[in-house]
């Protein structure tokens, strides 16, 4: 499971940072599937907003897709692209989700303020 191998755990945020398409199905599906917090955070946003958002959650890792994976993404926090090898799941792995009430994503808004809270 490769996200395990990145250090993901039940109830760790990941940042999902992706245009539509099959890659982003898979990633949210992966985090889930690991236990992990799903994080959606528009590609199409200006960096600094993107990184403040990643800092705030305390992403443990971003998702992304090949062609975004240089964006420059905060320190500490590796992106990992999503392709058709890295998808799938580890033989023998299970669901890491145990408990309904465990968190399954977070979003931020803005409102009026134009601050994400």
């Amino acid at each position: 499971d490769r996200l395990g191998e990145l250090g993901v755990r039940p109830g760790d945020r990941v940042v999902v940072s992706m245009r539509k398409g099959w890659e982003q199905v898979a990633a949210v599906l992966g985090v889930l599937r690991a236990g992990g917090v799903y994080v959606p955070v528009d590609p199409a946003l200006p960096a600094e907003r993107v990184t403040y958002l990643i800092e705030h959650t305390e992403a443990r890792v971003v998702l992304t897709q090949p062609g975004l994976v240089e964006r420059p993404w905060p320190v500490g926090v590796p992106a990992v692209a999503v392709t058709a090898q890295s998808t799938g799941p580890a033989p023998g792995r299970h669901s890491a989700r145990r408990e309904v009430t465990d968190l399954a994503y977070v979003i931020f808004t803005s409102g009026s303020t134009g601050v994400p809270k």
